[in-house]
């Protein structure tokens, strides 16, 4: 899986535009998957 195609932006009621990846259909914040892939994909 790519990390780019998997990347979606996400429109926040407060106005910020917050990345989250989707990974087997659930979504984590971008902050967090970069430890995600580290522990899984080092």
């Amino acid at each position: 899986m790519s990390y780019k195609k998997a990347a979606r932006k996400i429109w926040q009621p407060f106005g910020i535009y917050v990345e989250f990846i989707s990974i087997n259909h659930e979504y984590y914040c971008s902050k967090g998957i970069h430890l995600y892939m580290e522990k899984h994909l080092a």
